[in-house]
């Protein structure tokens, strides 16, 4: 069994990534791992964080970045902070699929939002100021940004079945449904489209696909043929759960 969180936002959280890791391995002493789902922190403080996550949680760390974990700096950069923090500290991003055990796999990326769902209209959103690679033209930045990681998911959906995967979990930040995204005030910079179409075009090749995403901050859950998708509950101040993954029965129950 898997502890899964979305959005701890640790730069602006009243607990510790120490102390929120510490309160999981009391409460969860038989978990396996903890998968978090993006906006962890801010770029200059993921790794930091992420170290002191893991010492006080004590069991590895899958992960992938969010939109916040990239401020006040570029995607490149941001992801080169993180790729080599610890052994038990697993950027899926840059990792080949995780083996989970009796066929089933873990990958992950971070994925963008592409205005897939909605129209860019005049809601900015405070990434086009804060991160490098969006400040000239967001939006043309953004849909390249989520046609980029739609190409990275598939490279590890096909690697994956090249090695007898049969149950797939996808591991990303931006809900790639627009089910998923409805609670968000824009669905514009809530969801990615492209990425959404990518998983409903290779999904049938596995026997069931468990997406994990957040961005939001709403637990919503979403069914369509055999994708099982959720995005997960976060509170800005106050890191929480969003639920836990049981490998074994392929199943998520959220907390």
């Amino acid at each position: 069994m898997f502890v899964w969180a979305a959005d701890l936002h640790f730069n602006s959280a009243r607990t510790s990534p120490f102390q929120f890791g510490s309160s999981l391995a009391q409460r969860f002493p038989n978990a396996k791992g903890l998968i978090l789902t993006g906006d962890i922190s801010v770029s200059h403080r993921v790794a930091s964080d992420l170290k002191d996550l893991h010492f006080g949680f004590g069991k590895p760390i899958y992960f992938v970045l969010g939109n916040h974990d990239y401020w006040d700096s570029s995607f490149r950069s941001a992801d080169n902070l993180v790729r080599e923090i610890h052994n038990d500290i697993l950027y899926l991003q840059s990792d080949f699929p995780v083996d989970l055990g009796n066929s089933v796999q873990m990958v992950g990326v971070s994925g963008w939002y592409d205005a897939g769902y909605g129209e860019p209209g005049e809601v900015l959103m405070e990434d086009f100021y804060r991160i490098a690679d969006l400040k000239k033209d967001p939006v043309a930045a953004s849909r390249k940004r989520a046609e980029f990681m739609a190409a990275k998911l598939v490279s590890k959906i096909e690697f994956a079945l090249s090695t007898g995967c049969e149950k797939l979990v996808i591991v990303t930040h931006i809900p790639p449904f627009e089910a998923l995204a409805k609670e968000a005030d824009h669905l514009a910079w809530y969801g990615s489209k492209v990425l959404g179409d990518c998983i409903l075009k290779h999904a049938p090749s596995f026997k069931e696909v468990l997406v994990l995403c957040g961005h939001t901050h709403f637990a919503q859950k979403y069914v369509i043929g055999n994708i099982l998708a959720y995005s997960g509950e976060a509170k800005r101040v106050l890191p929480v759960l969003a639920g836990t993954f049981d490998e074994a029965t392929f199943s998520v129950s959220p907390i």
